[in-house]
């Protein structure tokens, strides 16, 4: 089961934006440097899609949009990110229409909650 999501964003002044995270507290164990990577790595890609992170602790997969929105999957070491990578990319999908809502955490809590 995963540990946590979260939504971020891109900004060329600030960098990484948070927007949403699911628990709160999922933003403790992932540094902003390991979220700089997972950006590079999209950008490397150039289109929409989805990576891995793989660290000491953890997995991570990431759907970027192609438009500077990231959905982040955090899961633990036992976890294939391959089996997350369909669901990851549906979730962020559907999340995109709900980014200029105020209840995002929420939001992407309700629509999320089969992963």
């Amino acid at each position: 089961m995963p540990i946590g999501s979260i939504i971020l964003k891109w900004d060329e002044r600030s960098g990484i934006n948070i927007l949403a995270k699911n628990p709160e507290d999922v933003v403790d164990i992932i540094s902003k440097k390991s979220l700089l990577q997972l950006y590079n790595m999209h950008q490397y890609l150039t289109e929409e899609g989805v990576v891995w992170l793989n660290l000491d602790t953890l997995n991570i997969v990431s759907y970027f949009s192609g438009i500077d929105f990231y959905f982040v999957l955090v899961l633990n070491m036992l976890e294939n990110p391959e089996d997350f990578e369909e669901k990851t990319r549906n979730c962020g999908k559907k999340l995109l229409d709900y980014l200029d809502s105020e209840n995002l955490d929420e939001i992407m809590t309700n629509l999320c909650e089969d992963l």
